[in-house]
């Protein structure tokens, strides 16, 4: 652990690849821990706050009802919830339970974890595109891959700076 920022390198490339996930769910602005699919708001942070029906636009101009269930700043499901809480160790929808989530959502993707700890970002943005089809690469990117990593760049500075944009604290978000 460095003393100057206190925390690992390895949590420093985490919380950068963190918060270019919720740039990048965020088309280019930081997502919120308390949105819901389509802006709306959520107070009550005891669960996920689950999905609904919403009408969306086509491309062809018509409108349709869809079933949506992406909350919070990294848009997690609530089936992705339901599934990797337990492995998290959380209890509720907070935002560092969101931070956490998406920790082990990261664990669960075969090679990511390392890949991510280590810095090498186009390779985490290659093995984490299916669970977040905004990063680049993916079926719907947020952002290209050139503005993806000058985000991660410009996290890391802020992290050492002490800015974060992350709810868990530095030091705290590896950490079991």
């Amino acid at each position: 652990m460095s003393s100057g920022v206190g925390m690992t390198s390895s949590e420093l490339n985490m919380r950068a690849m963190l918060t270019t996930i919720r740039t990048t769910e965020g088309h280019g602005t930081s997502t919120a821990y308390d949105v819901k699919y389509g802006g709306a708001k959520f107070t009550d942070n005891s669960d996920h706050p689950g999905g609904g029906t919403f009408t969306e636009k086509q491309k062809d101009g018509t409108t349709k009802e869809v079933y949506h269930s992406p909350a919070g700043a990294y848009q997690i499901t609530e089936g992705t919830y339901n599934l990797y809480k337990d492995k998290a160790g959380v209890s509720d929808f907070s935002p560092t339970s969101q931070d956490k989530v998406a920790v082990s959502i990261i664990e669960g993707q075969k090679g990511a974890y390392s890949s991510v700890v280590n810095g090498n970002v186009e390779t985490s943005f290659q093995l984490l595109k299916s669970q977040w089809s905004s990063l680049p690469g993916a079926t719907d990117p947020g952002m290209s891959l050139g503005a993806a990593k000058k985000t991660y760049q410009n996290t890391i500075v802020n992290e050492l700076q002490g800015q974060t944009n992350l709810a868990t604290p530095q030091g705290e978000l590896l950490k079991r």
